[in-house]
């Protein structure tokens, strides 16, 4: 008997009175067009209920929306049939439902159709606990979407921990989900179990070439890095890039940098170095410039600089840097300014103090005026800026400029108390200066 035939006999044998319901809301009209261009391995289905879940996830997939929705329709009702309104299977359909109503924009339907199920099936959560867990994610995304972040991180939570429970293996795309809103919220470290838990699973199934799988995989090395485990981020990370056949030049390149910075943590600092050294190298490849270019590049600066004392090197580096930063944020952004600050130091520890302070003046005034008084890179680059100006100071002291050495003062005590407060150490030092 021919596939579709066989299929079409399932079907109307399983829905003698809802068929043309269901051909009606599907769009088909047909059996036979309801049933074309399907895989024949579904159609050989050995009964009509199997045959109609395999369709509907067949339709989801494939984003065919009023099939799916159609067949999950009518699942429902056979649900219904044959337990009554208020089944667990019921209530589990109810919320596939709301799900696709979700896909499809519905956004009313979705949220009433979501909240019903959910609400049925709570008296559940011992028994049926898994269809309970199902539901409260899909209830969770939701409300994501619709910016109530505080509910689904609840629902979340509790998809987690049912799931952990009652299916384990089957808990790795919440706790990632979980793990992410931890991180948006800066809560790094209480994410760290919930990407152990993601990683140990996801990296089974659907395996360490997913794209899900990689994410989790480096947040995970993120937070062991953050929590001073090194270790655990390098095992981490290397196991990303073994599978670097899975892995594109952005995120290869990312993964080598990751891994750089955490062998930092380790004895491996050579290997670190090549690795850090890789991933720009990588980067310079990935655009015009690449938005991660130029903090690459002052990262390996400083290493060239302080650990291998190859300053001019790291000075080249430093102003690749700076002018990635101009070409993507413009001259008077706070990516320039902070980057200005940076050479400004450098220039100084160099001994070149007039370039030193023409990098300085404009990256304090800058970072000021863009980041406030009160940020810690506006800060930092005032600190750069005083120390240079007492240097100066004492230098026109000592060649009898007193004038030039006040121009200086005044330079000074206009920047320093506003920013750094009148107790910081070189506030007092100036106060202390005698023109």
């Amino acid at each position: 008997m021919p596939a579709v035939h066989y299929a079409r006999q399932l079907l109307i044998a399983l829905l003698p009175e809802e068929g043309a319901t269901f051909l009606d809301e599907s769009g088909a009209g047909s059996w036979e067009r309801l049933l074309d261009g399907v895989p024949e391995p579904i159609l050989r289905a050995p009964s009509g209920g199997p045959l109609l879940f395999k369709l509907r996830d067949l339709w989801a997939a494939k984003h065919e929306w009023r099939g799916a929705v159609a067949a999950t329709r009518a699942i429902w009702r056979l649900k219904i049939a044959a337990h009554g309104p208020d089944h667990p299977e019921v209530l589990l359909e109810l919320g596939a439902l709301g799900t696709l109503a979700d896909r499809t924009g519905r956004t009313q339907d979705a949220r009433e159709l979501l909240e019903t199920a959910h609400a049925g099936l709570l008296p559940f959560a011992e028994t049926e606990g898994l269809k309970l867990a199902i539901v409260s994610a899909n209830l969770a995304n939701h409300l994501l979407r619709a910016d109530d972040q505080g509910r689904a991180f609840g629902l979340l939570q509790r998809a987690w921990e049912l799931r952990r429970r009652v299916a384990p293996g089957t808990q790795g795309l919440v706790a990632a989900q979980l793990a992410e809103l931890h991180i948006r919220n800066g809560r790094e470290d209480s994410a760290v179990q919930l990407l152990e838990d993601a990683w140990s699973v996801l990296r089974e199934r659907p395996g360490i070439a997913h794209p899900r799988t990689r994410i989790v995989g480096r947040h995970l090395a993120t937070g062991y890095a953050r929590g001073g485990h090194a270790g655990e981020a390098v095992l981490v990370l290397r196991e990303l890039l073994d599978s670097a056949g899975g892995l594109g030049d952005e995120e290869l390149a990312t993964c080598s940098f990751e891994l750089g910075v955490a062998l930092r943590g380790t004895s491996s600092r050579d290997e670190a170095f090549r690795c850090i050294d890789e991933a720009v190298r990588l980067t310079r490849q990935l655009g015009d410039p690449h938005p991660a270019l130029a903090d690459r590049l002052a990262y390996l600066s400083r290493i060239v600089i302080h650990e291998r004392q190859r300053h001019d090197e790291g000075e080249g580096l430093l102003r690749e840097a700076l002018e990635a930063d101009v070409r993507l944020y413009g001259e008077g952004s706070p990516e320039v300014a902070g980057r200005y600050a940076q050479l400004g130091n450098l220039c100084g520890q160099l001994g070149r103090m007039d370039e030193a302070m023409g990098y300085l003046d404009p990256a304090a005034s800058l970072l000021r005026s863009t980041r406030g008084d009160d940020h810690p890179q506006t800060a930092l680059a005032v600190e750069y800026y005083l120390e240079l100006l007492l240097i100066a100071i004492r230098g026109a002291v000592d060649a009898r400029d007193r004038q030039l050495a006040r121009v200086y003062l005044e330079r000074a005590m206009t920047l320093g108390p506003p920013v750094l407060g009148y107790k910081h150490k070189l506030v007092g030092k100036l106060r202390d200066v005698r023109v």
